[in-house]
């Protein structure tokens, strides 16, 4: 069910992030990094590569191996969601 949102102080975007985290890595884990890949295109509040870069330093030890994917789906979110 979507939810009509009746504002005019705030932009609304819908993006279908689990559909789109399915079709890229067959789950929805990675919904939020695409969301914060859009996020980045649209505000440009910080540079895509800088992003990218800092993923080591807030992702734990044990999860490390999960960097490309995350990194695949930051891309996928900044190249092809349309605003």
């Amino acid at each position: 069910d979507e939810k009509e949102i009746n504002r005019n102080d705030i932009k609304v975007i819908k993006i279908p992030m689990n559909d789109l985290s399915m079709n890229i890595s067959g789950s929805p884990r990675l919904a939020n990094m695409i969301a914060i890949g859009a996020f980045v295109k649209l505000t440009e509040v910080v540079e895509l590569n800088i992003l990218k870069k800092s993923l080591s330093n807030v992702i734990s030890e044990r999860n490390q191996k999960f960097i490309p994917d995350n990194i695949k789906a930051i891309d996928f979110g900044y190249n092809n969601i349309q605003f």
